[in-house]
């Protein structure tokens, strides 16, 4: 029953120091992923099954995942990432290096955007390269082209984390629901053709 209602959609559970991501990824595969605060990991005892057990006290975490059986012993994880950060141009690095997307630019997930980003990222590279122009001209072009959409992000993603601002935000876009549609677009790279 759960796969089935889950089947062609990708749900969105904020808590207290983070959020989770929960979709379908084969006919009967629920894929979390989250991002949790290291204060929220410590306080709920520093190991993921010691998390594991307070997320499951969530309601629709524990609705999803209750009889679920874990694929791997423990999660495949990342930590200590530079959500925000955008190379700078003017940067020592080695010659002939083009940083290519979250070397470039890390956008907060929470918006979805960061493969856009890598592609973009990609394009810009290459017509950089096929032009003659350098690695410097290229991390210029990208920071012109992405700042605006990361520092969006970067906000949204604050307001998210924010115990006072979430019930607030939640407010609005029950009286205000397509604003969520804004939302989204705002935090989207501009639709630019690129060469």
């Amino acid at each position: 029953g759960q796969a089935q209602s889950m089947r062609g959609a990708i749900e969105l559970v904020l808590f207290a120091g983070g959020y989770a991501g929960l979709q379908l990824v084969d006919d009967d595969t629920l894929h979390l992923c989250l991002i949790v605060s290291r204060k929220r990991l410590l306080g709920a005892g520093g190991s993921w099954r010691a998390l594991l057990d307070v997320l499951m006290r969530e309601e629709h975490i524990a609705r999803r995942l209750g009889n679920a059986e874990p694929l791997f012993p423990r999660p495949l994880t990342i930590a200590n990432l530079p959500f925000g950060h955008v190379c700078d141009p003017d940067a020592p690095m080695p010659d002939r290096c083009f940083r290519l997307g979250d070397q470039a630019a890390l956008t907060a997930p929470l918006t979805g955007d960061g493969m856009a980003i890598a592609v973009r990222s990609a394009r810009l590279a290459v017509g950089c390269i096929i032009g003659e122009g350098s690695p410097a001209d290229y991390h210029r072009q990208l920071r012109n082209a992405v700042v605006p959409q990361v520092r969006r992000a970067m906000l949204l993603q604050k307001l998210g984390d924010s115990r006072t601002a979430l019930p607030l935000v939640f407010g609005v876009l029950r009286m205000w629901p397509g604003l969520l549609g804004i939302m989204a677009r705002m935090t989207r790279l501009a639709d630019r053709s690129v060469a």
